[in-house]
């Protein structure tokens, strides 16, 4: 059986820096309720439990959250992006350099993300993103969002390999918790969102560029053979 060709990949802070473009239409959001701005600095810590938690977050800081329907101003969100703030997403160096190697081997790619479904398929349309991925896995086709193992699970199902072909990659504390959880090995990138310090995560690999995924995975290859 081949191990660690399945890669079950997050997204934001891991394959894009989407921080900016989110940013920018969280803002206007929070312009419209005549709100003060955020800075990209303070937004990017917001990301990665969904985007009602972002806007949730986003109004606590800006003066509060009662009287405010969050679903509501997260369709206003989704509008603002997708008319005009999506092309600000920058896919990181070596993505799709790694990804079409990976491919070219026989791995199988996808992705497990907590971004909004309405999103998601036109980000990675419009960045060159969805053609690499046999399954795309939105906290709205399961039901249940990162660090909930059944979304990790979905994804590794819509795959349609054995659960020991799969590895994690991500970038946070969320990532850990749903691989953990999934029983899945994890790779950290070190680049993206994390709010912790990293290494105390104890990831089973962890890399500083996205060109070192692959010689990061044949180590994970041949500690799991070493162990039998």
């Amino acid at each position: 059986m081949k191990t660690l060709d399945a890669l079950v990949f997050d997204l934001d802070g891991t394959l894009i820096d989407s921080v900016p473009g989110i940013a920018a239409a969280l803002n206007d959001v929070l312009a419209n309720l005549g709100r003060a701005m955020l800075p990209i600095e303070q937004v990017r810590p917001m990301i990665g439990e969904g985007f009602n938690m972002t806007i949730t977050k986003a109004l606590q800081v800006t003066g509060g959250v009662d009287g405010h329907d969050i679903a509501t101003l997260a369709k206003q969100w989704e509008r603002i992006y997708l008319d005009r703030e999506i092309m600000r997403t920058e896919v990181y160096p070596g993505v799709f350099e790694v990804l079409g190697q990976l491919r070219d081997q026989g791995a199988i790619l996808s992705i497990c993300t907590n971004k909004p479904k309405p999103v998601t398929r036109p980000l990675l349309e419009a960045i060159g993103l969805w053609p690499y991925m046999r399954a795309v896995v939105t906290p709205e086709d399961v039901e249940a969002m990162k660090p909930d193992p059944r979304h990790v699970l979905a994804t590794v199902a819509a795959m349609n390999v054995a659960h020991a072909r799969a590895v994690y990659v991500g970038d946070s504390e969320i990532d850990v918790a749903a691989a953990r959880a999934a029983k899945l090995p994890v790779v950290l990138v070190r680049y993206g969102y994390c709010r912790v310090p990293l290494e105390s995560l104890q990831p089973d690999a962890a890399i500083d560029r996205f060109d070192e995924l692959p010689a990061a995975l044949t180590r994970l290859r041949e500690e799991r053979r070493s162990r039998g």
